[in-house]
């Protein structure tokens, strides 16, 4: 059976040995802006959102018609007295979360505040996968699963739970799926865990065994039309 597949870059993380402060792509550290733009504040509780990564949206993959770096910034999440996160961090466009889309300039600007997590460069490896999540794929299985969980540009999403492809506010289309991010930073935690690893690896907070989804509307309706979500199994 013909299969039809797309093209996935998964990306390997590691630490950087230094801050990144080129726009290229990255997970943590703070963000390398083209034009100056005012931090991001969640609506839910008035907190200062997070810097989670930056996605260039030419390279690895042209994934962008007018736009050259999409960045994402969630909040951190406020918690109620019985423990219910009251900012809706998982949810598109819910202002707990949001996606800056900028296009490229001769200038960079990095903001002077407090990195949250540290930098993570990242390294690509193009590799096919099946356009469906959900197929009997015989020998191809492998390639099928060598890409399911990971952090990857492009490709097709690993729902942990149902379909939720954000629709933009503007065209009311299905946006187009630019990239995954897997909470486990630093990798999987090892089989025996001391405290001082427990301490020392970083994890996005996208519930437990999380998976954040970063999109952008097909038609670029404008600067705003990008999406951010994150379900946990």
């Amino acid at each position: 059976m013909s299969v039809e597949k797309v093209v996935a870059h998964i990306c390997k993380l590691t630490r950087a040995e230094a801050p990144i402060g080129e726009p290229i792509l990255k997970m943590g550290g703070k963000p390398v802006f083209y034009e100056e733009v005012e931090w991001p504040v969640c609506t839910d509780c008035g907190q200062k959102m997070d810097f989670l990564g930056q996605f260039p949206l030419q390279s690895p993959q042209r994934l962008s018609e007018n736009f050259h770096m999409a960045y994402v910034f969630m909040c951190s999440g406020k918690y109620d007295e019985r423990g219910s996160l009251v900012c809706r961090t998982f949810e598109p466009f819910s202002g707990a979360n949001v996606v800056i889309l900028q296009r490229e300039s001769n200038q960079t600007y990095m903001p002077d505040v407090e990195a949250t997590y540290p930098d993570f460069q990242i390294q690509c490896e193009a590799m096919t996968e099946p356009l469906e999540e959900k197929m009997q794929l015989g020998d191809e299985e492998f390639i099928h699963y060598r890409v399911y969980g990971e952090t990857k540009v492009g490709g097709f999403p690993m729902w942990l739970q149902m379909d939720e492809t954000p629709i933009c506010q503007r065209c009311h289309e299905p946006m187009n799926f630019l990239a995954q991010m897997n909470a486990d930073l630093d990798g999987p935690y090892p089989a025996h865990i001391t405290p001082e690893i427990k301490e020392f690896m970083q994890f996005l907070n996208f519930g437990g065994f999380g998976m954040g989804y970063l999109f952008i509307c097909q038609n670029e309706c404008d600067r705003n039309s990008a999406a951010f979500l994150w379900q946990c199994q």
